[in-house]
């Protein structure tokens, strides 16, 4: 990002802090109270300009040395967020691939995503290469995703490919479920009214995000109290909010930028965000098993074990589901090491997706995303779905409990109420 850039956003986060000052409550907002000076006409046409011509042409015309290399990861970055494509872009690429074993295995992984991300078709040979070559088991993995979504009827003989080249497969949590992504029929999801009915802890909040295989669409939320009831509207309806769980590379969850992981999360209560493209709505903070003690994601500072192992995670799920592997991703992101996976909203322009099925929400790296949509003449907010899922978790009455993100099929549309609404019911006896 280019130092004009970070000034224009510097200002328009200190704009926030003086909102803030002048009596704003923390976590109280109202929606006349949100602001997002970014989200003007004025300041997304400077962004776009900006973006395009110095974050990614700019620096893509430098030559790639390792003191530029962070210059063209930020170029893959802006490409990526505005969706760009263009000969000169895709030449940038193709110049960085004759040098990919002497670069950097940050800027390897940055290359390999901004090619799945915007390049699906051109880098067949050059992927093919890394598959064979890479030691990095996130490479491979990374290479192995954009083979088989090309040539899906060879998933067999990838599969085969990782077993021979890393024979230890199955203790590197990346590769382990990578295998299981290659094998030939998934396992059949289980009873999604256990899963509801389920109380995962006592006196405790569960968000349940259900989601598509294909996340391009977007999933439905809802909301279950300490009590076991859903939260409802003023009108008694089940409360729901759609939620985009889908990163802009639409990698998998277990891999860095990725998807939002399916499985279970650890609800660390509620925050705001400083990140101008995040914006200032309230968050709802979440960790994954590995990024932070069992006793914090437990919310038990009593818990005896300070080892995470697998048999922790699968004794917060129902017995139907506790063989399920799918709902463990989430166990295995974090062990990968991924972190930083929130409940956000978001600034940024969502006609940089006007063409996607999810417009007009806006994906992230790997975060869930509620749709706000902010005026082009004051960056006041208009409709913050994010504000609404924050005020019905805080009516909860709990902010301590889980949420679980849970692909129901691979339908090619976004998930409705009326899809779980049976199961919602009967999970607590009223049908």
């Amino acid at each position: 990002m280019s130092s004009d850039l970070r000034t224009r956003y510097f200002g328009a986060l200190l704009v926030w802090l003086l909102l803030l000052a002048c009596g704003a409550p923390k976590f109280h907002f109202k929606l006349a109270q949100l602001h997002a000076p970014n989200a003007t006409d004025s300041e997304r046409g400077k962004f776009k300009q900006d973006l395009v011509q110095n974050t990614i042409l700019k620096n893509l015309s430098t030559e790639l040395t390792s003191e530029n290399e962070s210059r063209w990861q930020a170029a893959f970055w802006g490409m990526e967020i505005s969706l760009h494509q263009s000969d000169s872009a895709l030449h940038s690429l193709k110049r960085a691939f004759s040098r990919f074993p002497e670069r950097t295995p940050t800027f390897q992984r940055a290359l390999l995503e901004a090619v799945y991300c915007l390049y699906p078709n051109e880098f067949l040979w050059e992927i093919f290469q890394v598959a064979q070559e890479t030691a990095s088991p996130k490479l491979f993995a990374m290479a192995i995703h954009y083979l088989n979504r090309l040539m899906p009827e060879r998933q067999h003989e990838f599969q085969k490919l990782l077993e021979n080249r890393f024979p230890e497969w199955q203790f590197q949590p990346i590769l382990f479920m990578l295998h299981d992504d290659l094998k030939a029929a998934q396992q059949p999801l289980p009873p999604v009214v256990d899963l509801l009915k389920h109380p995962f802890a006592t006196g405790k909040t569960i968000i349940y995000c259900f989601q598509r295989r294909d996340r391009n669409y977007p999933g439905l939320t809802v909301i279950k109290r300490p009590d076991g009831k859903f939260v409802r509207t003023q009108d008694g309806d089940i409360f729901h909010i759609s939620h985009l769980a889908r990163a802009i590379a639409n990698l998998p969850g277990y891999i860095t930028n990725g998807n939002t992981p399916q499985g279970i999360f650890s609800i660390q209560g509620i925050d705001v965000s400083s990140n101008v493209f995040i914006g200032q709505t309230p968050n709802l903070q979440l960790v994954m098993p590995h990024e932070v003690s069992i006793q914090k994601f437990f919310h038990n500072a009593k818990f005896a074990d300070t080892i995470w192992t697998e048999d922790h995670y699968r004794r917060l799920l129902p017995e139907s589901w506790r063989s399920y592997l799918p709902i463990y991703e989430a166990y295995y992101a974090g062990k990968a090491g991924r972190t930083e996976i929130i409940a956000h909203g978001t600034t940024i322009d969502p006609e940089f997706y006007a063409a996607q099925p999810y417009y007009p929400n806006t994906p992230s790296l790997g975060c869930l995303t509620a749709k706000e949509l902010w005026s082009g003449k004051d960056g006041q907010c208009l409709i913050s779905d994010q504000l609404r899922f924050i005020q019905a978790f805080r009516s909860a009455g709990s902010k301590e409990g889980f949420l679980v993100v849970v692909e129901l099929d691979d339908k090619r549309q976004p998930v409705v109420l009326d899809e779980v609404i049976v199961e919602l019911l009967k999970s607590q006896g009223e049908w």
